[in-house]
């Protein structure tokens, strides 16, 4: 269903990207996907943060139109900033800490979850028992931070992808791009 937001052709990783202003979020259904251990969802997003507030509520998110699942991850602004969130029966928001630069040192010299600016990489890894999340701040391959939920999993699967929360965002925009959702190993390549 159509959302709010609109095509930037200014700010991409690389190219064009969509802005996303907060409110009702953009959101397609596809076909159930079930999480297994040999047949996890790897879904990935690059959301961009202009790094001027934490008071942001802007995810990408996937669930079950029964809300029996409910996978979350981007910003939020309780708790504060990077967050995620695994619902039934995981826990809600809860935010990455102990967030390192790309060195390896506390982010900030104390690894407080605070706006960055630039594109990040989150990713959420679900095989059915458990959400391993990551985030790598600036996109370029080091992970930043990891939290891992507990994320048993509800037969009805996923059937929607959404990018924005449905909330406002009074913190302000986000971008996001380079959208994907595979299952790994992909089942149609296994007879290959």
């Amino acid at each position: 269903a159509a959302g709010t937001g609109s095509l930037d052709t200014v700010v991409g990783n690389p190219g064009n990207s969509m802005l996303f202003p907060g409110g009702a979020q953009n959101q397609q259904t596809i076909a159930t996907l079930q999480a297994t251990p040999a047949n996890p969802i790897v879904y990935t997003v690059d959301i961009y943060d202009d790094g001027t507030s934490a008071n942001k509520r802007t995810t990408a998110g996937l669930r079950s139109a029964s809300v029996a699942n409910l996978i979350e991850m981007g910003m939020y602004n309780s708790p504060n900033h990077y967050a995620v969130r695994a619902v039934l029966p995981g826990p809600s928001w809860v935010a990455f800490d102990n967030i390192v630069d790309d060195l390896g040192n506390p982010l900030n010299g104390d690894g407080l979850n605070v706006p960055v600016v630039g594109w990040h990489t989150f990713q959420v890894t679900l095989d059915g028992t458990n959400a391993t999340f990551t985030l790598d701040l600036n996109g370029d391959g080091n992970i930043n931070a990891t939290k891992v939920l507990a994320a048993a999993w509800h037969a009805n699967g996923i059937d929607t992808v959404r990018l924005g929360t449905g909330l406002s965002s009074a913190g302000g925009s986000v971008n996001f791009d380079n959208v994907s959702l595979e299952v790994v190993p992909e089942p149609a390549t296994l007879a290959l």
